[in-house]
């Protein structure tokens, strides 16, 4: 049986865990469609994109600055994440979380660079479980943005661990989440050790996801040198960056296209994510528009393999984030979205 449960406020997807809303107290110029398919979870990725004759050439079209930063823009997302076992005698019940998700720019940061000798400012974007929290508050996790003519970049809070390393606990609760799982859905105890270490390897890749994509929470601590370029200017389709270096993670313009979001239809672009920890079945897509980030979808599994060598299963987990509202400052949403709105 699919059971429904409530992440912590650091669980996302996370996808996030690009997972897994609304937010009662938005007010404005904010919209959404609870009536929309997506919302529930029932619409297949596919099924999420409309036909696109408009944007047939737009991989000629140089990008202006796309993500919209401004203290006081605010985002809400669904975040849905699907985890299940494979076995060598079929599939077990899913493990389904679901959970709403906000973010808002709370303000500005300036961040000196020695070596370059100049000062760079800084968005600082709060996301939090607004279950939890009506309004960001200084317990709201966030991070570093900032947007020039060479594309849209995020520095990395100094002292934050990035990625789940072999053999270490991992940072957020998406680790004890799958764990649970596992533990409750395969009975054997020889046979759960194998989808334990299966579950760890989800783990590692899921924190690649997660870095730069508000997926998990990063403390406001200040910046350090490091950094992730997340969109590279001009966008155009197979335009290609890294996002970082170590581990690698690569991202890619595959197209752009109408997208349906339980906010509404966008134009935006599709921008695939690789890295050097993916399996040949592991995928991750991020769609951008003037909007923000409109949505993430990824999936990633990892085969159970017991003492012997033998793969005796498979753990996978396909987890989905999606635009339920906005707000920007000095710029009305329209009440009706419709392909092609602000000039995408």
């Amino acid at each position: 049986m699919t059971t429904l449960r409530r992440f912590s406020t650091r669980t996302v997807f996370a996808a996030g865990a690009v997972a897994l809303l609304t937010l009662s107290s938005l007010a404005g110029c904010s919209h959404r469609d609870a009536a929309d398919g997506s919302l529930d979870g029932s619409a297949a990725p596919e099924r999420l994109l409309a036909p696109n004759p408009a944007v047939r050439d737009l991989d000629l079209v140089r990008a202006r600055f796309i993500y919209p930063l401004a203290v006081g823009n605010h985002w809400d997302w669904r975040i849905r994440v699907v985890s299940q076992i494979t076995t060598d005698t079929g599939q077990l019940p899913p493990d389904t979380t679901v959970q709403p998700w906000s973010a808002e720019i709370v303000r500005t940061a300036e961040v000196v660079r020695p070596v370059q000798h100049d000062t760079l400012l800084y968005f600082i974007q709060s996301e939090y479980d607004p279950r939890v929290y009506s309004t960001p508050t200084p317990n709201a996790i966030g991070f570093f943005m900032r947007e020039d003519r060479e594309g849209l970049f995020e520095s990395l809070p100094g002292g934050e661990p990035d990625v789940v390393a072999d053999g270490e606990a991992a940072p957020d609760p998406v680790a004890s989440e799958l764990a649970a799982y596992v533990e409750h859905a395969v009975a054997d105890p020889a046979r759960r050790v194998a989808y334990s270490r299966a579950a760890a390897e989800l783990t590692r890749k899921l924190s690649i996801i997660r870095l730069g994509t508000g997926l998990r929470g990063r403390g406001v601590t200040g910046a350090s040198s490091k950094g992730l370029t997340m969109l590279k200017f001009p966008l155009r389709v197979g335009a290609s960056w890294v996002e970082r270096d170590s581990p690698l993670f690569v991202r890619t313009v595959v197209g752009h296209e109408l997208i349906r979001v339980p906010l509404g239809t966008v134009a935006a672009w599709d921008i695939r994510g690789t890295s050097e920890l993916f399996g040949p079945n592991d995928s991750v897509n991020f769609w951008y528009s003037s909007l923000g980030l409109v949505r993430i979808h990824y999936h990633v599994e990892a085969d159970a393999v017991d003492n012997t060598g033998a793969v005796i299963g498979r753990v996978a987990t396909t987890g989905d984030r999606a635009l339920t509202g906005v707000r920007l400052q000095g710029r009305p949403v329209p009440s009706s979205l419709t392909a092609g709105s602000f000039g995408d």
